[in-house]
């Protein structure tokens, strides 16, 4: 099933790099573990490598942190907190209608249709025992159509937006700096776990 999985994967990314589509390399094996998922695949990612998946993913978010993003931030503050409020109003009343429903079972549309960061809420709704698989195909399925409809919106009506299309595999690093960062990472992660936070890697 895992070889099945990965021939699976490369063909969907590199069908979606191909054409162009954001994300190729995370919408690929995302479409393909639904299809793995979907006819019988009983393979789950081992639970090490899940939290070394968590902690890396999330120094990766930090990572994009700049102070650049400050400063735009507090120039446009009222507009950026309206917009970031009523997203979250919108998306969490959704998330309770389909509860109140029970079109989905326990928490499950309340992290499926939460925004924010898609690996986030499905960590969390792992870590509160919603159905991880079902969080997933939801927020991805948003990461898909936002992405797509992005893209759209910059070519069409962006001027002078142009899509870089050169991906750099190996870029260089300093191996002192990265492996400080790593360290940082797991040591930040482990506390998180000792201290028995939800998702505290």
């Amino acid at each position: 099933q895992w070889s099945l999985l990965l021939a699976v994967s490369i063909v969907l990314a590199a069908f979606f790099e191909f054409i162009g589509l954001p994300a190729g390399l995370l919408m690929g094996p995302m479409l393909a573990a639904v299809l793995v998922g979907m006819n019988g695949g009983t393979i789950r990612l081992p639970r090490q490598l899940f939290f070394c998946v968590q902690f890396i993913l999330e120094m990766m978010i930090a990572g994009a942190m700049t102070p650049g993003m400050l400063v735009t931030f507090s120039g446009n503050w009222p507009l950026f907190l309206a917009v970031i409020l009523s997203v979250i109003a919108v998306s969490t009343l959704c998330g309770w209608v389909i509860t109140r429903m029970r079109i989905l079972p326990g928490t499950t549309a309340i992290w499926g249709s939460s925004a924010g960061a898609a690996s986030t809420m499905l960590l969390m709704a792992d870590a509160y025992g919603a159905d991880a698989r079902l969080v997933a195909f939801m927020q991805y399925l948003r990461v898909i159509f936002v992405a797509s409809t992005a893209t759209v919106v910059a070519h069409m009506w962006v001027t002078g937006a142009e899509v870089e299309q050169t991906t750099h595999w190996f870029a260089p690093i300093d191996g002192l700096l990265f492996l400080e960062t790593i360290a940082v990472g797991l040591g930040a992660a482990l506390a998180g776990r000792f201290l028995r936070v939800p998702a505290g890697a």
